[in-house]
């Protein structure tokens, strides 16, 4: 078992965002989501292997995108993150269920 004061359920805009405020206000929180890399459908970063530089200029969500990844990366000393794992059920008194695709 795993002890946090704070798990946020999902590593999309609204998680990340929820990760960046309770780092800065001085939590350590954990984030948890069942994709093997951050940043949600809108703002998931692409593979390793592709190169940042080289391609279309990019849009006004795709910069807020990479902003709030780079915040997010400032602070991640601060926030564990457990990727390919899935929330699945939350109990009393404050457990949460969660099922892991791989090892952590």
């Amino acid at each position: 078992m795993i002890r946090r004061r704070l798990v946020i359920v999902g590593a999309g805009p609204a998680g990340l965002s929820a990760a960046i405020a309770a780092a800065e206000a001085g939590l350590d929180p954990m984030v948890i989501d069942e994709n093997p890399r951050i940043g949600g459908q809108i703002y998931r970063q692409p593979p390793p292997a592709l190169p940042p530089e080289g391609g279309p200029p990019l849009s006004s969500a795709a910069r807020r995108g990479v902003d709030l990844l780079h915040r997010f990366h400032q602070l991640r000393a601060r926030i564990t993150v457990l990727t390919e794992t899935g929330a699945w059920g939350l109990f009393p008194p404050r457990r949460l269920a969660v099922h892991a695709t791989r090892g952590w």
